[in-house]
């Protein structure tokens, strides 16, 4: 996906429920680097994962 997709993604979720996070998940490609989001935690309570 493009930072274009991550942006269409941020987009969308703004102002949704801190679960809305895990759409996020994915790989983006910018000019100089990849971005890689692998794991959203789906509670913001719990233990880091």
């Amino acid at each position: 996906m493009t930072k274009e997709d991550l942006k269409k993604k941020l987009d969308k979720i703004d102002g949704k429920g801190y679960k809305a996070y895990k759409d996020l998940e994915g790989e983006y490609e910018f000019e100089k680097f990849i971005l890689y989001i692998d794991h959203v935690q789906g509670d913001p309570f719990a233990p880091p994962s």
